[in-house]
Parts: C-alpha cells; sequence; structure tokens
C-alpha cells in the first residue's frame, strides 16, 4: 500500500497497484477513525482487488477545518467523489463504516453512476429521527460557536486499533484516542452533523448492487436500522454478524470480509 496526498480536496489516502479493470473498493470510516481501521483489509484483498483507503475531512492525516460548515455531510461526499475522479475510472465499490454510511449515500445522492455497488455497514440513514439523538442534538446546539474559539495546533495521526482488541462499543479507552487524536472539536462538529441529514429518499433510488451489514449486538446503531435500510433499498440484501457490537469492521473483519469478498464475485 502506498501513502499519497490529494492536494485539491487535502485528503490522504492509500491505495495498492491499481489494475485497469479489476473491481476498486472504497472503504469509507466512522467518525474519529481514519483509514487505519481498515488495515487488516488492506492486507487481506489487496491481492484480489483494487484498494483505497483514506482519512476523511478532519481525520488522520487529512486536513483539519476550523469551521462548523466545514463538516456538512454534502461536503464529506464532495470530497469522495472528487478523490474518486482524480484516481481515475474504475468499478468502485464503496464500503462505508457507521457516520462512512452517511457520506456514502451523500455520494450517491449525486454521482451514483460512478459505482458498481455499494455495502453499508452499522449505519443508519436519519439518525436525527431518534429521540434520543434529538434530545443529544439540543443539548449540542452551542457546537456551531465553537468555530469562532481559538483552535490549538493539532498534529494529525492514526490510531493503531490493535492496542484495543475486541474492545466494546463504550470502550473509554479507544474512544478516548480517538477523540484526542481527531480533536474535540472536529469530533463533535461530525456529530452535530451527523444528526442533520435524512436520506430516506437517497435509498429507494439506489440501482447498484447493495450489501447491509450489522452486528446483532451493536448498542450504537440498533439492528433495526439497518433492517429498515436494506428494506428500502431495492434488491438489496442484509446480513447480520452474530455477537458483532458496532466496532464490527474492528472487531470481526474476518467476518465483514467474508460477507464482502462473497457479495463481490457473486454480484458485482
Amino acid at each position: 500500500m502506498k501513502d499519497q496526498y490529494f492536494t485539491e480536496r487535502n485528503i490522504a489516502y492509500r491505495t495498492n497497484e491499481l489494475v485497469r479493470g479489476r473491481p476498486t473498493l472504497v472503504f469509507v470510516h466512522g467518525v474519529s477513525g481514519s483509514s487505519s481501521a481498515w488495515k487488516e483489509y488492506e492486507e487481506a484483498l489487496k491481492d484480489e482487488f483494487n484498494i483505497v483507503t483514506y482519512d476523511q475531512r478532519g481525520h488522520g492525516h487529512s486536513k483539519r477545518y476550523s469551521k462548523y460548515s466545514d463538516y456538512h455531510l454534502k461536503k464529506f461526499g464532495e470530497d469522495l467523489h472528487e478523490l474518486l475522479t482524480h484516481i481515475g475510472e474504475y468499478p468502485y465499490i464503496l464500503v462505508g463504516h457507521s457516520f462512512g454510511v452517511l457520506v456514502v449515500l451523500s455520494f450517491l445522492e449525486h454521482w451514483q453512476k460512478q459505482i458498481a455497488g455499494v455495502i453499508l455497514i452499522s449505519g443508519d440513514y436519519y439518525v436525527g429521527r431518534h429521540f434520543a439523538v434529538r434530545l443529544l442534538s439540543f443539548l449540542l446546539s452551542p457546537v456551531p460557536l465553537l468555530t469562532y474559539l481559538p483552535k490549538f495546533a493539532h498534529k494529525p495521526g492514526r490510531i493503531n486499533y490493535a492496542r484495543f482488541p475486541n474492545s466494546g462499543d463504550w470502550h473509554m479507552g479507544r474512544s478516548l484516542t480517538d477523540v484526542r487524536n481527531t480533536g474535540v472539536c472536529t469530533y463533535l462538529f461530525c456529530l452535530k452533523q451527523s444528526y442533520v441529514p435524512d436520506f430516506s429518499n437517497v435509498l429507494e433510488s439506489i440501482t447498484v448492487p447493495t450489501l447491509v451489514l450489522h452486528g446483532t449486538k451493536d448498542t450504537i446503531f440498533n439492528i433495526k436500522n439497518s433492517v429498515a435500510m436494506a428494506k428500502r433499498i431495492p434488491g438489496a440484501t442484509f446480513k447480520k454478524i452474530e455477537g458483532a457490537n458496532h466496532i464490527v469492521v474492528v472487531n470481526f473483519p474476518h467476518k465483514v470480509i467474508d460477507a464482502l469478498r462473497a457479495f463481490v464475485k457473486t454480484t458485482i
């Protein structure tokens, strides 16, 4: 895998040797994460597929922006579109986890023709519809004001998730390390922005093959959200991963990889 930087969008990304005509898996990580969440996927799949992993804006080695408005979901979708356009014309398959699902749906709203398939993991399509989230969103109402506070210099980096084997959804050590690595302002900006968009209509317009994965013990996004999402996407396949929590891509990589590989080889 080779580290690269897309200066037009200030996005750090990694690829293996891209082979024309071979399916290209594009991995989109969750909030406060980075491309390092996909390390095992890079190693397991690089000889079969083209691989693209990247740090979303404000994360990893990509640029951290200072304004709340810089983290609108539309901008994340635009980043992904511009990055794929920069890399070249390949049959792309988007793989999004958690917040990354929202980014993928934002992308699909405008550029679905650019891809060949979608894999949505541990996600939701309208986070803000839940009562608990509406309450939390109200409590986070002052977050946009953080735009006007001075920002401390922040050293970019990626987390080595091997330090937190089989960690739970609410594992304090991993969570605090993630937030500290991303930065509190960036984390809160992304969290608050994730409550806003409703991608219900996008689901019904998806025409490419879609796989929806969710762990049965996810306590961040209930598995019912993915069941509902799969039902609204024409022809989507839903698969549950027994015993997996929300951090399924880190804790159960082999099960996700098996499902991903089978989906791509039999569907795309």
